[in-house]
């Protein structure tokens, strides 16, 4: 028999208290630390652009992540895109 007032069961723990699975933690990362450049694989930049409706990145013209004052840009020594504030 189940205790229902058990703490750590998938029922009882409130929606508040359980990750948010749509958080991109590399966005994240960079919002509370601005000082940081993130670099991007493939995969996270993909992610990012479906999230924020991002049709197209170019090399040459960096994006806006909505109005969080996060841009995609490149990074040319480092040959990636990356995270800026």
């Amino acid at each position: 028999m189940l205790d229902p007032f058990k703490r750590k069961h998938a029922q009882t723990v409130p929606d508040m208290h359980k990750p948010d699975m749509t958080l991109i933690q590399q966005v994240e990362r960079l919002k509370h630390n601005p000082t940081v450049n993130v670099p991007l694989n493939i995969v996270q930049l993909r992610k990012i652009c479906k999230k924020y409706g991002i049709n197209s990145v170019s090399r040459l013209e960096p994006k806006k992540l909505g109005n969080t004052g996060i841009m995609i840009v490149w990074d040319e020594p480092k040959k990636t895109f990356i995270l800026k504030k």
